[in-house]
């Protein structure tokens, strides 16, 4: 009895002490809050694809790289788009080329004129020469002409075949998702923290990765010397 009387109050002493040490935040103690998500991953799959691409063309800017497609028809790209302006490096048909897009202006410089000639009648193909090593100038309607299947906007990212069906949650790169998939098989990876911004997007193997969103970005049309305004010299021709 003598041992369990003296037991009692020590240990109710040392519970004392350790409430006093730990039961009270330290003043400069912080806590880590925990992230709440943006609400996407409960909507609608088409009110989250939606929410995507406000969230996307808003964006000030987002860095794009990937492959679409596969095969001779592949096309490689690392673009970053920064509104109606792109500026970055896509490979069409094993052809290296760094593009710049300003409004409806695009330049183009092919590391081998290989990649015009495919597009040109077999009189066109005697500008080839005044064309290689510069920037060649085309009006964005008439791109595809030298840079067949490039997307120069962001809204070219989003065009889906309906209907769409939401999948479970995941992560890309660490940052949780929701994904959205459309009747042809090409899914979406929406983040469900901070902006809806796009993460990713799968089809038939190939795989684009959205990143870098609303970072600064220069973009600036080449050097008037070192540009030709191909629809000029094809109106030469006639």
């Amino acid at each position: 009895m003598r041992v369990r009387t003296l037991l009692v109050p020590v240990a109710a002493a040392a519970m004392l002490f350790v409430a006093g040490c730990t039961g009270a935040p330290s003043p400069n103690a912080t806590s880590t809050p925990t992230p709440t998500t943006n609400g996407v991953e409960a909507m609608e799959p088409d009110a989250i694809l939606d929410a995507a691409e406000k969230a996307l063309t808003d964006a000030e800017s987002v860095h794009v790289s990937g492959t679409i497609g596969e095969g001779a028809e592949a096309i490689t790209l690392g673009l970053t788009y920064a509104g109606a302006n792109a500026i970055g490096t896509i490979e069409v048909s094993g052809v290296a080329a760094d593009v710049r897009k300003l409004g409806t202006d695009v330049y183009v410089k092919a590391a081998d004129t290989s990649l015009y000639a495919q597009f040109l009648s077999q009189e066109q193909q005697a500008l080839l020469p005044l064309i290689a090593d510069k920037w060649v100038k085309v009006n964005a309607g008439l791109a595809a002409m030298f840079i067949p299947g490039a997307p120069l906007s962001v809204e070219q990212f989003t065009v889906h075949t309906p209907p769409l069906e939401k999948g479970d949650v995941t992560e890309v790169g660490g940052t949780p998702a929701i994904t959205v998939t459309d009747a042809d098989g090409q899914s979406y990876a929406v983040a469900i923290v901070g902006k809806p911004y796009i993460l990713e997007s799968t089809y038939q193997g190939s795989t684009l990765t959205f990143s870098d969103y609303d970072k600064p970005v220069t973009i600036e049309a080449p050097a008037a010397a070192d540009v030709v305004d191909v629809l000029a010299l094809l109106g030469g021709l006639g």
